[in-house]
């Protein structure tokens, strides 16, 4: 397993150790990242209101869906990307109430049929902990700034998936004309610590580029080399996009079709839109927490509570709240 047949004679114990340790931390960062690590818990409800501002603020909707959402280590992009497609297309939503004979319904069903649908995303750390004695553990949560990044994603991408599963020829016309929204790309400074690089370092320098292994070695003079190529890349291709984040944002154009091009107009780039005064290494989320798709005549409206707040809740389930969780 750990190839000791490979091994020079030459090879302290020293070395051995470190190099085992060094391949047991990559197995585990592996693991990490194939293991479920999203959980998400849906109910549907006829209405409910949500504290935003933990003071007086509330945002209501309507017949709709409740998903309390939680991150933990090992989540990715692609992670959250499928759940947002199955939160959307799984038959949870019903026309009528639970019993009556109606068929269950998805969110992209319910909307297709021109009926308005609602979805409230809840961030819930307290789903990924687990009983330890008498106490709970949270030691598989996500950390604070990474689970605050997903939530972002997972709520934009709510809009603009739904966007593209019920207007595929508006997303055809997009690719052939207009500029989609591209994804936005990973802070610099958490390139190294996120998807197919989470677990693997333990030690970064002031730009977030890896200095030591998960195993505590130092990394190699030709593995730095490597890193430090790859984060220049990664970094021209973040300046790039903010240039063009910034470009349209002064001077949004108008298409032979009479829309808007330009970040501002789409509502799947809004919701993606970093804020311009955003830590280089902090977190971002939601711009805004409610998005509404009329405008494409899409019925659907999302609406996100305020990460790290209490998210008081106030909802009524007349129609069966038909309660379930997931594990992505």
């Amino acid at each position: 397993f750990f190839r000791f047949d490979a091994v020079m004679d030459s090879e302290s114990l020293e070395q051995k150790v470190k190099r085992l340790e060094a391949e047991v931390a990559q197995l585990q960062a592996k693991a990490e990242v194939e293991a479920p690590s999203i959980r998400i818990i849906v109910q549907r409800c006829e209405h409910a209101s949500l504290l935003v501002d933990n003071k007086d603020e509330w945002l209501q909707i309507e017949r709709g869906l409740i998903v309390y959402l939680s991150f933990l280590k090992g989540t990715t992009e692609a992670k959250v990307a499928k759940a947002v497609q199955k939160v959307l297309t799984i038959p949870v939503m019903t026309d009528g109430v639970w019993g009556d004979g109606t068929a269950p319904c998805s969110i992209i069903e319910r909307c297709g049929k021109g009926l308005p649908c609602s979805v409230m995303v809840i961030p819930q750390a307290s789903l990924g902990g687990k009983p330890k004695g008498k106490l709970l553990s949270y030691r598989d949560q996500l950390d604070r700034e990474l689970s605050e990044k997903y939530y972002g994603l997972f709520v934009s991408l709510l809009s603009s998936v739904a966007r593209d599963i019920l207007q595929p020829e508006q997303k055809k016309k997009d690719a052939g004309g207009r500029r989609r929204p591209e994804t936005v790309p990973v802070d610099p400074a958490t390139f190294f610590k996120v998807d197919t690089y989470a677990g693997r370092f333990s030690a970064f320098d002031e730009r977030g580029v890896p200095t030591h292994e998960a195993s505590g070695e130092e990394v190699s003079k030709s593995q730095s080399k490597k890193l430090e190529k790859l984060y220049q890349n990664h970094m021209e291709k973040y300046s790039k996009y903010q240039l063009r984040l910034e470009a349209a944002r002064a001077s949004p154009q108008e298409s032979s079709d009479g829309h808007t091009t330009g970040y501002e107009s789409d509502m799947s780039a809004l919701a993606l839109e970093r804020p311009a005064n955003a830590i280089s290494d902090k977190a971002w989320a939601p711009t805004t927490p409610v998005f509404q798709l009329e405008a494409l005549n899409i019925p659907l409206t999302v609406v996100s509570g305020t990460f790290g707040n209490r998210q008081g809740l106030k909802m009524s389930a007349e129609l069966g709240p038909f309660t379930h969780m997931f594990l992505f």
